[in-house]
């Protein structure tokens, strides 16, 4: 049996790819749209006991995306963020790191807290 992990950070970090990435590898993981909730902790609202935080500085998310905002937007979605970071298995800054990389950074952190894939799943 997996344990579900819960994938939430800026917006353009990296979060769905991550989230396709793990779940290639056997992870339950889920993307959540923690940025844009209301809710404190919405992860740990919701039930998940292990939380993935990745960031981005706003040139990295520029990169990534057309947006029409600057780095006070980013600031924000980081103040949101600030319960789930606390308690992240890892909050990982993704500029400049590739998909591969992101995912065996943070399958490297799963591991560390005894989190496992279902390699049936994979």
């Amino acid at each position: 049996m997996t344990v579900p992990v819960a994938i939430v950070g800026v917006s353009a970090a990296g979060k769905s790819t991550l989230e396709s990435q793990l779940r290639r590898r056997g992870y339950d993981a889920h993307c959540l749209p923690q940025e844009h909730s209301s809710v404190r902790d919405l992860a740990r609202a919701l039930g998940y006991r292990y939380v993935v935080v990745l960031d981005a500085e706003i040139e990295t998310v520029r990169r990534r995306r057309r947006v029409g905002y600057g780095p006070e937007r980013v600031q924000t979605e980081r103040q949101r963020l600030r319960s789930a970071i606390e308690r992240a298995v890892v909050h990982l800054h993704t500029d400049g790191l590739g998909p591969e990389e992101v995912a065996d950074r943070v399958e490297a952190a799963l591991r560390r807290k005894g989190v496992e894939p279902d390699r049936r799943n994979a």
